[in-house]
């Protein structure tokens, strides 16, 4: 059995980690920016696992940027990176969510308006430009809320626009993009929708 990592960020915007241990014990909360380095009040966080290192993906609402952290199998953090910087500007990302496949990290993040941004992190720490998901995969309205998942080698990406409404696209290994489809027009109608989240089995 495999340990389980959570990420929490309290009302004052400090973000704590934890570990949940095979065994069904676990580690007091740790104060990650502790040991990142001050990076000022966060708002929004998702974590991925590539081998025993943990990837951590924040919003920094003091700035308005996504950030970038690894905890490192003997328990120790890098510092806080900032992905913008290498992946390009996202326009005050507002929503973030990041799975694995294989030694690659996906994010997905939507912005400030409503403009939906996916960006990968290699395996030697680079990130390839932000492209934009609606561009490649059809308008879907003012998307608020996304998640993503792995499946093989294709990342699996939800989201709910500002309509309430639930569509899912699919980016496959040669990164294109299927067009979005309207979940809610298969799986049957269930109102308006105000969160999601994915994952395989």
């Amino acid at each position: 059995m495999a340990n389980l990592h959570a990420a929490a960020i309290n009302a004052a915007g400090r973000l704590w980690h934890t570990t949940r241990f095979a065994d069904g014990t676990g580690e007091p909360f740790g104060d990650v920016q502790a040991q990142t380095g001050e990076i000022g009040t966060l708002s929004r966080v998702a974590v991925a696992a590539i081998g025993p290192a943990l990837h951590l993906a924040a919003i920094n609402a003091t700035t308005g940027k996504l950030m970038h952290t690894t905890r490192f199998a003997d328990g120790t953090w890098e510092p806080f990176g900032e992905i913008e910087a290498q992946a390009g500007e996202f326009g005050n990302p507002a929503q973030v969510a990041v799975a694995a496949i294989g030694p690659a990290l996906h994010l997905a993040s939507i912005n400030a308006a409503g403009r939906l941004w996916h960006t990968t992190r290699f395996a030697d720490g680079t990130w390839e430009p932000a492209g934009d998901v609606q561009a490649q995969a059809g308008a879907i309205g003012n998307p608020t809320q996304v998640a993503v998942a792995a499946v093989g080698p294709a990342l699996h990406l939800a989201a709910i626009d500002a309509a309430g409404r639930l569509w899912h696209t699919t980016r496959f290994a040669d990164g294109t993009w299927e067009p979005f489809g309207d979940v809610e027009a298969q799986a049957g109608e269930i109102g308006n929708l105000r969160a999601v989240a994915i994952s395989a089995t």
